[in-house]
């Protein structure tokens, strides 16, 4: 599990960095805003900052509800943002 952790948390931290802190992605942006900070997808989804950060570097997995919601702000499908790990999938 601990390798479907780090995996989820590098999807998280890929698809923030792809966006601006408005939500849109970074490539429509005239002048490139940087990327969405930690802060700015914890203020989106209602949780701390820090739980972002566990979750990035895979310390600690996100609630199926958490799992929507930054699904939807990142303007990913849950299931492409959480891929199962080959036991999950076997099992």
């Amino acid at each position: 599990m601990d390798e479907t952790r780090r995996a989820w948390g590098r999807n998280i931290r890929q698809c923030r960095r792809a966006l601006g802190p408005d939500g849109r992605p970074r490539s429509f942006a005239e002048v490139d805003p940087g990327p969405m900070s930690q802060a700015r997808l914890a203020e989106l989804v209602g949780v701390q900052q820090s739980a972002v950060a566990k979750w990035e570097r895979g310390i600690t997995e996100p609630r199926m509800a958490h799992k929507q919601m930054l699904a939807a702000v990142l303007h990913q499908d849950v299931f492409m943002l959480f891929p199962l790990s080959r036991a999950e999938r076997v099992a």
